[in-house]
């Protein structure tokens, strides 16, 4: 499961992290973070599940492909891969085009359960 924030138009954090089956978290800060560069940390495999059942709850692949719309709202991708499959949600203007509620909280559920707010805001 990846979460990637890849910035806005103005100073939007860039950065990505990734939890896998095991718990493994992998971020990586790009531009507007207080950590640059790949960090490492553990989450309990129950979380791990957790999250993956929250994908499951929010129908994450029945949701479109891409949600765009005509203003800088930011540009994040979740990405869910289980061995060779892959899909990926892409959110270019939230709500107000379309996404749906349970998608956007997968997002703020990706950034919570992997604290990355401590290398994004440095707390």
């Amino acid at each position: 499961m990846t979460l990637a924030r890849r910035g806005c138009e103005g100073r939007c954090p860039v950065y990505s992290v990734t939890v896998a089956g095991d718990g493994t978290v992998t971020y990586k800060g790009f531009a507007y973070v207080a950590v640059q560069g790949s960090q490492r940390d553990h989450i309990s495999t129950l979380a791990s599940m957790e999250l993956l059942d929250r994908f499951r709850q929010a129908n994450f692949l029945a949701a479109l492909p891409s949600y765009s719309g005509a203003y800088d709202g930011g540009y994040n991708v979740l990405t869910l891969q289980m061995g060779e499959k892959r899909y990926e949600v892409v959110d270019e203007s939230g709500l107000e085009v379309g996404l749906p509620d349970a998608i956007f909280n997968l997002e703020e559920a990706m950034d919570k359960s992997t604290q990355s707010a401590r290398w994004v805001k440095g707390k």
